[in-house]
């Protein structure tokens, strides 16, 4: 479809087409209220690659903000929000916080003043060459500065919560947010700062504010080597899952109405291929937006069928070469698989819509019967195959996915 496509796989979704996680929502929401009254707790969110945590930020970033509601409950938290790079140091991540702030206050003269005299230290930090570009590739602070910086973020946020400072506004607290937690690298002991902030923090009476971190699972190992209490710090482990169906179905359609406004015109999806994408992409974030994302740009009549969404993943350069070359690629060419490993996936990929005997599997895959029944085992085990629930030896993909990737694009790896 010539026109602006509102689906954005890889990319945060913006609030007004996030769609879902209200239990987690609600979480986020605990602690907000908990730190607005004096009494905060942390959170982690967890998740694997593509299932939505950088969006997730955004909307807890906005919902903290006051640019968004949860259940009729509204706040104003002045919101810090940034990343982790593999070559981050603590004082990078130190200068980004004081970046954040700065950015998140109007920069008044008597706002500049306060920031030269609370956080002159940051200052001697860049006069002595830690500024913001050095400070990422390695540069580690000592304790006493990173005892100095607890000191300034307790009067800065002192000063946003009583109304005492430079500001011209007050605010319910401050929450931090750092996102990519997984990708810190060996001059960043996470586990170590933000454990030792948080308690130096507590032992200022600096109650109205809120750390939240997201990452891959291995996040809480990597924390835990830092400091064997730090996944303590995080009061709340928020797991994200898959989306449920509805859930899935409502990020469509949002997707739809932000295309209607955006292109001013009538665009519509038929059931069937709104029944397709969700059966394809299973409630996984990623694989929605691209799927749906190439679907629209396959459809030439603004009324997605079908037929768009076959188009849509199999052109070239569709979404299922485009999943494939990040998700299934490498776990097809992994020396954990062998030659009978493949020619059975490859058996299962012809008839991808339905399940396979495995009568039918020993016709087609020149193999003896037990190391063709060793090849089902293993790949049940990967999860890379399902068998029948019934008990009848009958098998299918687990992700009807990766069966379209190996009948289509696999004979280009």
């Amino acid at each position: 479809m010539a026109g602006i496509n509102p689906f954005r796989p890889g990319h945060r979704v913006p609030t007004e087409m996030f769609a879902g996680r209200r239990a987690e929502i609600s979480t986020v929401t605990t602690a907000l209220r908990q730190a607005k009254a004096g009494n905060p707790s942390h959170f982690l969110v967890l998740g694997e690659p593509g299932i939505g945590k950088s969006s997730f930020l955004t909307y807890v970033e906005d919902l903290a903000a006051g640019r968004a509601t949860h259940e009729d409950q509204g706040f104003k938290f002045l919101a810090v929000h940034t990343d982790i790079t593999d070559t981050l140091g603590s004082a990078g991540l130190v200068r980004k916080i004081e970046f954040g702030l700065k950015k998140g206050l109007a920069q008044s003269e008597k706002t500049r003043a306060f920031f030269d005299q609370v956080w002159s230290f940051a200052q001697r930090l860049e006069a002595g060459g830690f500024g913001l570009k050095r400070a990422e590739q390695s540069a580690t602070l000592d304790d006493p500065s990173i005892e100095e910086f607890s000191y300034s973020l307790a009067e800065t946020v002192e000063r946003l919560v009583d109304g005492t400072g430079p500001f011209t506004t007050t605010f319910d607290g401050l929450i931090i947010l750092v996102d990519e937690a997984d990708r810190l690298g060996p001059q960043l002991n996470l586990g170590a700062f933000t454990k030792n902030l948080v308690e130096r923090l507590e032992r200022q009476r600096c109650n109205h504010i809120v750390v939240g971190m997201a990452g891959l699972p291995s996040v809480l190992a990597r924390l835990a080597d830092g400091h064997q209490s730090a996944p303590r710090v995080f009061e709340h482990h928020i797991e994200l899952s898959r989306l449920s169906r509805p859930e899935a179905a409502q990020v469509i359609q949002l997707g739809l109405d932000t295309a209607r406004v955006q292109n001013e015109a009538d665009i519509a999806i038929g059931e069937r291929a709104k029944e397709r994408i969700l059966d394809l992409a299973s409630g996984h974030p990623y694989l929605l937006q691209q799927i749906a994302k190439s679907a629209f740009d396959a459809d030439l009549d603004r009324y997605i069928d079908e037929n768009d969404v076959d188009h849509g993943l199999l052109d070239p350069n569709g979404a299922v070469e485009k999943i494939g070359n990040i998700y299934y690629k490498r776990r097809f060419a992994t020396p954990d698989l062998d030659d009978c490993d493949r020619a059975v996936l490859r058996c299962l990929a012809a008839n991808n819509e339905g399940w396979t005997t495995k009568e039918h599997i020993l016709t087609k895959v020149t193999a003896e019967e037990a190391q063709v029944t060793a090849s089902l085992r293993k790949l049940i085990e990967l999860q890379l195959l399902q068998r029948d629930r019934t008990g009848a030896a009958k098998f299918a993909f687990t992700a009807k996915l990766f069966g379209l990737w190996v009948a289509h694009c696999e004979g280009t790896l």
